[in-house]
């Protein structure tokens, strides 16, 4: 480990959430690949944790072997509950789980105790990495899997919309506490409303969306998101739409605070001239 290294081994750790084989699997792959190469390989699927050698327990050969061990151990709900959980990135909290998996506070509990969730002293649960690698592999084989999709994107729009009255009064900070917590299963939300082209929710949220991303000071990342959604608005035939205009307008308004004018004033008039013509003052 050195400094130009130093990174790259914590990215492993924490990809193996400490887990000793874990880290001895990785370490094995030094003589043939760069560090950095190893811990994308793990991002990329726990199938690279594993050995052929023949002189240790056949459970120790992989760190899918030892998942195996342990899912074996689960009954039917404890299973059907986990295999579901892995449509969260980044955490979740228990209503959401229940709303979402059908996790009951007993289920839960087990699989923390059975070490496939961690709860941490805020309350909320964390699955690892390669854990919910092994899960989402058996929730796309789901008939299901894009119903809870979809009932994940729901409860996160909601979220969105509930908090979005908050901002610019007293419990601003708090709204936008609660939306950093979530930013990943927001992302992911949003993937998938806009990949199936759930405009309505959108429409719901865009704002709010935007008033975080200032919040936060995240000008380039926001700039970018919109430019997709409005990309994906073209792509759909939305162009033109008081939607995609005020989308425009959201990049334009990000772009300005990074001094980008030029570019602001190429999105924000023809927004302009197209909010005018659809009558949209407020827009």
């Amino acid at each position: 480990i050195d400094e130009y290294t130093d990174a790259d081994v914590a990215r492993i750790i924490r990809l193996v959430g400490g887990l000793p084989l874990g880290i001895e699997l990785a370490a094995a792959w030094l003589e043939m690949l760069p560090i950095d190469e190893i811990a994308g390989e793990i991002e990329k699927s726990l199938d690279f944790l594993e050995t052929d050698l023949r002189d240790v327990p056949e459970r120790h050969r992989s760190v899918r072997a030892v998942f195996d061990y342990s899912w074996n151990l689960l009954n039917d709900d404890e299973r059907n509950v986990f295999i579901k959980l892995s449509v969260f990135r980044g955490g979740f909290e228990r209503e959401a789980a229940q709303k979402i998996a059908g996790a009951s506070l007993r289920t839960l509990t087990n699989l923390v105790n059975k070490s496939l969730l961690r709860r941490d002293p805020s309350g909320r649960y964390l699955m690892h990495t390669l854990l919910r690698q092994f899960a989402e592999e058996r929730f796309e084989e789901r008939a299901d899997c894009d119903t809870v999709r979809q009932e994940h994107a729901h409860y996160y729009s909601a979220l969105i919309q509930r908090l979005g009255p908050v901002f610019n009064t007293h419990k601003e900070q708090a709204a936008v506490d609660q939306l950093d917590e979530e930013k990943e299963n927001l992302r992911a939300a949003l993937i998938w409303a806009i990949s199936h082209r759930l405009w309505d929710e959108v429409e719901q949220v865009h704002h709010t969306i935007l008033l975080f991303y200032i919040a936060r000071s995240l000008l380039r990342e926001g700039a970018d998101v919109f430019r997709w959604i409005a990309d994906e608005l073209r792509a759909d035939g939305k162009a033109g739409t008081d939607l995609y205009w005020s989308i425009q307008v959201h990049e334009a308004w990000l772009g300005g605070r990074t001094g980008s004018y030029e570019h602001v004033m190429a999105l924000a008039q023809p927004a302009y001239e197209g909010l005018l013509q659809s009558g949209n003052k407020l827009g």
